[in-house]
C-alpha cells in the first residue's frame, strides 16, 4: 500500500470530533425574569446547535430540566438528585450514551453566611459522565463555583471549592480523557484559575480566542487536558434573546462558550 493511501486510511478511521458547550441558563426563580420563556426558547437553541455535549448550569428546578432534555431532542442526559433548597443545578445533555455518573457537593458554600445571596442555600458542586464517545470514553465534569460579587468575592470558598475539585477530579480522571466546563466565577487572570489549570493540567483554548469587549469579563470555561483541546476551535457562541411584548431578554447573563476535544 502506498504512502498516500496509508495517509488516507489513518484519516478515515480518526475519529470525530467532539464538541463540548458550557451554558449557565440563569435559572433562579424571582431573580430571573421569564424562566419559562427562557427555558423554551434555550432548549430550542440547543436543538438546532448541533453540538454533542452541553454542560448547563443554573438549572435549579427540576421541571426546568425536563423542558430542556425534552425541547432540546438530546437522547441522553446526567443529573444529580437534587437537594432542598436548591441542589447543584447541573445538567449535562449528551448525543452519546453515558456509561456512569458521579456527583460532588462542596463542602464550602460561602465566605459570607450572612448575605441574602441565595448561595448558602445552593449546594454547588460538580457532576461527572462517562461518555461512550467516538475514539473511547470520554469524562465530562460540569461545575458550578461560588458567586463572585462585586463587594465581596468569595475567594475563601472558591479557592477551598477548587482545591476539593482538584482532589474528586484528579483520583478519578488520571490517565483518562476528559473535560472540565462550567461557570467557574473567575476571570482568565484570577490567581485560582491559574491554580485549576496548573494542577489539574488544563489548558484554556479560550485564552486568545475568546475574549469579547462587549460583555464585561469572561467567567465560562470548557477545559480539557492539553493537549486534547485545540484552540482555534474554541469561542464564544451568540448572545441570543427573545421578545416578549416590547422587552427584549437575554437567554442567559452569560455567554456560552464551544470548544472541541480531538
Amino acid at each position: 500500500m502506498s504512502w498516500l493511501a496509508l495517509l488516507a486510511a489513518a484519516a478515515f478511521a480518526a475519529p470525530k470530533p467532539v464538541s463540548v458547550v458550557s451554558y449557565n441558563v440563569a435559572g433562579v426563580p424571582v431573580v430571573h425574569p421569564k424562566i419559562d420563556e427562557r427555558m423554551d426558547a434555550i432548549g430550542k437553541r440547543l436543538a438546532s446547535g448541533g453540538w454533542d455535549v452541553v454542560a448547563l448550569q443554573e438549572v435549579w428546578r427540576d421541571s426546568d430540566a425536563e423542558k430542556l432534555i425534552e425541547a432540546s431532542g438530546y437522547p441522553y442526559h446526567a443529573r444529580a438528585k437534587q437537594r432542598w433548597i436548591f441542589g447543584d443545578g447541573l445538567l449535562i445533555l449528551s448525543r452519546f450514551k453515558i456509561l456512569e455518573t458521579e456527583s460532588l457537593s462542596f463542602e464550602h458554600r460561602t465566605t459570607h453566611w450572612f448575605r441574602p445571596d441565595g448561595e448558602q442555600f445552593a449546594h454547588k458542586g460538580a457532576l461527572l459522565a462517562r461518555l461512550d464517545a467516538p475514539g473511547g470514553e470520554l469524562d465530562v465534569v460540569d461545575t458550578h463555583f461560588v458567586a463572585d460579587y462585586e463587594s465581596y468575592a468569595n475567594a475563601e470558598t472558591r479557592s477551598k471549592q477548587a482545591r476539593q475539585l482538584a482532589i474528586w477530579v484528579g483520583e478519578r480522571e488520571r490517565g483518562r480523557r476528559w473535560v472540565l466546563a462550567g461557570d467557574l466565577n473567575m476571570a482568565p487572570q484570577d490567581p485560582i484559575l491559574a491554580e485549576v489549570l496548573s494542577g489539574l493540567e488544563l489548558r484554556d483554548p479560550c485564552a486568545a480566542a475568546c475574549e469579547d469587549s462587549s460583555r464585561a469579563r469572561r467567567i465560562d470555561y470548557v477545559l480539557a487536558a492539553h493537549p486534547a483541546v485545540s484552540a482555534k476551535d474554541a469561542r464564544v457562541l451568540s448572545d441570543d434573546a427573545i421578545t416578549i411584548g416590547k422587552q427584549s431578554y437575554r437567554l442567559s447573563d452569560h455567554r456560552a462558550i464551544l470548544a472541541t476535544v480531538q
